[in-house]
């Protein structure tokens, strides 16, 4: 049941990322660094909602957790793969466009997720009423980060 619960909740971050990705980055003309980092950040805040608004999400990452704790090297885990290299795909789209300077796409997805997703999540206090106008405070302050690390600003 465990294996299943699991495969339910990779799907649907799967799913959530794609709607996304295509609501804020594939169908938007996306020109400038101000442009991506206006995307991203809606992009990260869609995700984070999700996420940390999630009782699902949230009580198997709990689950995970404990796993790990009783297992040396549990094999059982969310997928999250699929998200990054799909992330890591329009990071390579905008390296090739001239507004990202990223020698590792693979690398950065996590970088993002870190500065954006991971920072929301541990930012609210009570996941069953996420202030939302402190997640995307947090989230646009990891993507302005983010940019200001990879984005290739005019010098």
């Amino acid at each position: 049941m465990f294996l299943a619960i699991l495969a339910d909740v990779s799907e649907a971050l799967r799913t959530s990322t794609d709607g996304a990705l295509r609501r804020h980055i594939d169908d938007v003309d996306i020109q400038t660094l101000a442009q991506l980092e206006e995307a991203l950040t809606d992009l990260a805040v869609d995700l984070a909602t999700m996420m940390t608004g999630s009782q699902g999400y949230g009580g198997v990452l709990t689950l995970v957790n404990q796993r790990r704790w009783q297992t040396e090297a549990p094999a059982d885990d969310v997928s999250t793969e699929p998200v990054v290299h799909a992330l890591a795909a329009r990071f390579e789209r905008f390296v090739e466009a001239g507004l990202l300077d990223i020698d590792d796409a693979r690398t950065a997805a996590f970088h993002f997720g870190a500065l954006t997703l991971l920072l929301a999540n541990d930012d609210q206090p009570d996941p069953r009423n996420v202030a939302e106008g402190r997640l995307r405070s947090v989230v646009a302050s990891g993507v302005h980060t983010f940019i200001r690390a990879f984005g290739v600003h005019a010098r």
